[in-house]
């Protein structure tokens, strides 16, 4: 008999072995290894922001179709659609909005994604903070997790 997996425990179990990657990278204490890590940690974040956005969207719908508003549903009705679009900015408002992320901790996460675009998009090499700030992404992207 196969053990069947749900969806959103494998999602998980994705995010945690692509932190593990990150993290192994991180030891290799090498500013490419480094710069790649900040690269899967950002993903991990970028997925679990989406997710949250999905589920978010569901929860609105459900309270529209049995007709339970609750006050605030329209401005995160909103929030939820344009955080399933591309930018990063709103998938972290409506974290925030929702109380999934902590406005420090949602702040921090805009900085960090910012930092990997330059450091990836830019080539920016930044070797004086690129190890410190990597290891900070790690907690962050672990306490976005941990929070769902």
């Amino acid at each position: 008999m196969a053990h069947v997996v749900s969806s959103d425990t494998q999602f998980f179990a994705d995010q945690v072995e692509q932190l593990d990657l990150a993290v192994d990278q991180l030891g290799l204490k090498d500013r490419n290894f480094d710069r790649f890590a900040i690269l899967l940690i950002d993903n991990v974040v970028e997925l679990t922001l989406h997710r949250h956005a999905e589920a978010q969207q569901r929860r609105q719908e459900q309270r529209l179709w049995y007709r339970r508003p609750k006050p605030g549903d329209d401005e995160r009705a909103r929030a939820a659609t344009a955080a399933l679009g591309q930018r990063f900015d709103a998938k972290v408002k409506l974290a925030k909005m929702t109380g999934m992320l902590s406005f420090e901790l949602g702040d921090s996460i805009l900085y960090l994604h910012s930092f990997r675009n330059t450091a990836h998009h830019s080539g920016l090499r930044h070797e004086g903070i690129l190890h410190a700030l990597a290891i900070f992404y790690v907690k962050s992207a672990c306490l976005s997790l941990c929070v769902r």
